[in-house]
């Protein structure tokens, strides 16, 4: 288990918490892969003294922070959790029966912070209505998944990710294993917590910075599609890419839960402006956006980030 904390003083308590309530029988490991604010590495010291906590005083960017947990987790199964989130008692337990059902990548729901507001239910609706807990059980390959582990063979077989990457570091590792048409099993019933931002600047920054890296990262890898990569065009920027990414959240809403309909319909302007946001964001990124240039914003803006890794194209 690995637990990516940059600046995470504020919030690695309340996940190592939710760590130490897991009811898996056997014993586990926990490593934090921390970086910037020292203070982080005190509190694990203090208050859990049986996690590894592994790091470095200057800021590592997430590619290299994975990295650095996979060099330190001996485990046989390995899973990833942002400092700024949560997770259900039955996480693990659930986790470990998928793998040892033989799928080698397990992917579990992303829920929203209880009580959340439009502005939040509309920023989750956005990152991660591929891993809603309205999602049947089931095996996927290619679609976007989130809060997922991996048997120690995937890394041995695929490598490690990008140091060099603060944000994408994860479709770019995935698309190797989907290429290669590795699958998950999807249990909505392994349920992790994460933050979404309440205020509608914070919401429309976290876009703009996730959009303008998957531009950036199509620039240099392709974007994914079946069978292999493709570049982006102006056009499917303008105007497939807002669409699409629209329709393809109303129609998983629809099939999931058509009840849920008219909630989305509701969110609907907030959908559009991040939407919107993001265009301009990929466009950027498409235009050449260095990626020192705006990942500590990307990072930030998403409370937390990635929650896990997410397998490389949207279907």
């Amino acid at each position: 288990m690995i637990v990516l904390a940059y600046d995470s003083a504020a919030t690695i308590a309340r996940a190592l918490e939710s760590l130490a309530r897991q009811d898996l029988s056997e014993a586990f490991e926990v490593v934090v892969a921390w970086s910037g604010d020292e203070r982080t590495a005190e509190i694990v010291a203090e208050r859990f003294p049986d996690v590894l906590a592994v790091g470095r005083r200057e800021r590592l960017l997430t590619g290299a922070a994975r990295n650095l947990g996979l060099d330190h987790a001996r485990g046989e199964i390995i899973a990833f959790l942002a400092a700024d989130c949560e997770v259900a008692e039955d996480w693990l337990s659930r986790r470990v029966a998928g793998h040892r059902a033989g799928y080698a990548c397990v992917a579990g729901a992303v829920v929203c912070q209880p009580g959340a507001g439009a502005v939040a239910r509309a920023s989750h609706l956005l990152e991660y209505v591929a891993c809603s807990p309205l999602r049947p059980r089931g095996v996927v390959a290619g679609s976007p998944l989130y809060n997922l582990s991996f048997t120690r063979e995937v890394f041995e077989t695929y490598g490690r990710y990008e140091d060099s990457l603060a944000c994408g570091e994860d479709t770019v590792f995935n698309w190797r294993l989907a290429n290669d048409g590795v699958e998950a099993l999807f249990d909505p019933a392994i349920r992790m917590l994460h933050r979404e931002p309440e205020r509608l600047g914070a919401m429309l920054r976290h876009q703009y910075w996730h959009g303008a890296w998957f531009g950036w990262l199509d620039r240099r890898h392709g974007a994914p599609a079946r069978g292999g990569t493709k570049k982006l065009g102006l056009w499917w920027i303008l105007s497939w890419y807002p669409a699409g990414r629209l329709a393809r959240l109303a129609w998983r809403v629809f099939r999931w839960r058509p009840r849920a309909v008219a909630g989305v319909i509701a969110l609907s302007p907030l959908l559009v402006a991040g939407v919107t946001s993001a265009t301009f964001g990929l466009l950027r990124g498409w235009r050449g956006l260095p990626p020192e240039a705006g990942a500590a914003a990307g990072e930030r803006a998403g409370a937390g980030g990635d929650a896990g890794i997410r397998a490389a194209r949207s279907d």
